[in-house]
């Protein structure tokens, strides 16, 4: 529930604070570089996550009980698993 509230008070708190400096970018270079620009970023981002994340059960330090308790609240998926077809 923490992780939750963390990411969507982060929505919001980024929001207030990053508002103003998109209206500048978009008062000083056009609409466009504000999609760019959050665009750019998002990408960025998202290269860094597929470059530092890994699975729970590859963390260095992570315990079998931490991996257990993970596991028991539905925290990792089975890739292995059958898919199920209707």
């Amino acid at each position: 529930a923490s992780a939750v509230g963390f990411y969507t008070s982060g929505q919001f708190v980024g929001l207030a604070f990053l508002t103003p400096l998109l209206i500048w970018i978009q008062e000083m270079l056009s609409w466009h570089w504000v999609f760019i620009v959050t665009g750019g970023i998002g990408i960025i981002w998202s290269l860094i996550w597929f470059k530092v994340y890994q699975p729970p059960r590859l963390t260095k330090g992570i315990s079998k009980a931490e991996l257990d308790y993970i596991r028991d609240g539905g925290g990792l998926v089975d890739g292995d698993a059958p898919v199920k077809k209707e």
